[in-house]
């Protein structure tokens, strides 16, 4: 009976996940519709299920480039790969081994292409790496805004919500390699 509980635990759980960047994808759509782009740094293998669960919320019309990390020291080369890929948008992954929100890495990184890419997260602590704005669980669901950018992004309108977005039609994924 115990397995049938975790077995059935896991099957709920799993469709929640997803949901993790539902919000942030909403809000990302409304504050920069024309941006479709999405730039990911961190390590891959580390990270790969939370990209996955991006690419299920921003959906089939975006796409994914992630810059593979593995060292911290990595950072200054996977802020050039980020600015040469073309994406539009930087976001943190909240669990990442080296970029994640609050961490050092993630400073770097945002600090060192906001004039190009704004910097979105999912916690508190993205406020602190320079993020334009943050919203997820941790935010309580409440879309925190950099305060440097007030009056610059307009009103967001909530609504909608890519909880019922299906793995088929998740958005493209790249994955560019630094080597170790």
């Amino acid at each position: 009976m115990r397995s049938i509980n975790i077995l059935f635990s896991l099957v709920l759980a799993a469709p929640l996940a997803a949901q993790d960047f539902a919000p942030l994808a909403q809000t990302s759509r409304n504050v920069y519709p024309a941006k479709q782009h999405y730039g990911v740094v961190c390590d891959y293998s580390w990270s790969k299920e939370a990209v996955q669960n991006l690419a299920a919320a921003v959906g089939p019309d975006a796409r994914i480039t992630v810059v593979d990390m593995h060292l911290p020291d990595q950072a200054g080369r996977a802020q050039a790969a980020l600015l040469a890929s073309g994406a539009q948008l930087l976001v943190l992954m909240p669990q990442d081994r080296f970029v994640r929100d609050g961490s050092f890495q993630a400073t770097f990184l945002a600090r060192g292409v906001a004039s190009a890419i704004p910097t979105l997260g999912t916690k508190r602590a993205a406020m602190d790496n320079g993020a334009a704005l943050a919203i997820g669980e941790d935010t309580h669901f409440e879309l925190l805004v950099n305060s440097q950018l007030k009056g610059i992004i307009g009103p967001v309108q909530g609504g909608g919500s890519a909880a019922g977005t299906s793995a088929k039609r998740m958005a493209s994924i790249d994955v560019v390699g630094l080597g170790r």
